[in-house]
């Protein structure tokens, strides 16, 4: 079987995510994020887009479309920052909850992106109770990963 999978360049339009040194976080997305697809592809993966040019969508629109899309998967990329220069480094993965083969997949890419040198912050939920920075949305049952 063939899995789909919904890739999100975070960002994008009026939305230019974290700047530094005149790097804007849309464009590198957008880069890294068709560099995956085209690798995913290769390998006889579905790869949908939410975006191939600067265009800006809410991340909700975003998950609507992966739904919509009937995608298995969706994985929005994302270069963050932090105020103090070199104080926090590493990659990781949000997921709406831990389980199922969203979480294995979360897992397995931070251990990809660890043997390639980068730091694994983990794989990271919303605590119980508490509302999510990123949705399922349409409450579909399909996994999401939202944010690398």
């Amino acid at each position: 079987m063939s899995y789909s999978i919904m890739l999100d360049a975070g960002h994008g339009g009026r939305d230019p995510g974290a700047v530094y040194n005149g790097r804007r976080e849309k464009d590198d997305t957008l880069s890294l994020t068709l560099a995956i697809g085209e690798l995913l592809q290769e390998r006889g993966i579905d790869v949908l887009y939410t975006r191939t040019t600067d265009i800006y969508e809410s991340p909700y629109q975003k998950a609507l479309e992966a739904n919509a899309a009937g995608a298995d998967f969706f994985l929005s990329i994302h270069r963050n920052s932090y105020p103090t220069d070199n104080t926090v480094s590493g990659v990781e993965s949000l997921v709406y909850n831990k389980s199922g083969l969203k979480y294995t997949m979360a897992q397995n890419i931070n251990e990809g992106l660890e043997a390639l040198g980068f730091i694994n912050l983990g794989v990271k939920a919303p605590r119980s109770g508490r509302s999510a920075p990123y949705t399922d949305a349409g409450g579909s049952g399909r996994s999401r990963i939202y944010q690398l």
